[in-house]
């Protein structure tokens, strides 16, 4: 796997190979990460702020699909 460009994608990319079991606690981990980035002393610069969004949203999407599947399960 390529080195990682910033500190909090390791996170995101944790949440989306999580387990079944595992995948809320990993999207909220990967979520309290990118907070932590966005109030750095130290703002991301233009691209950085992009990636960051993206992640976001995706994440929320990650998260939806699983409380979907969630309920389409029981």
């Amino acid at each position: 796997m390529s080195e990682r460009r910033f500190s909090w994608e390791t996170a995101v990319l944790n949440a989306f190979t999580a387990t079944p079991e595992t995948v809320s606690s990993k999207i909220d981990i990967a979520n309290r990460a990118i907070a932590e980035r966005l109030n750095d002393r130290q703002p991301p610069d233009a691209c950085e702020t992009s990636v960051l969004m993206y992640a976001l949203d995706a994440l929320e999407t990650l998260g939806a699909l699983r409380q979907l599947a969630d309920t389409t399960s029981k």
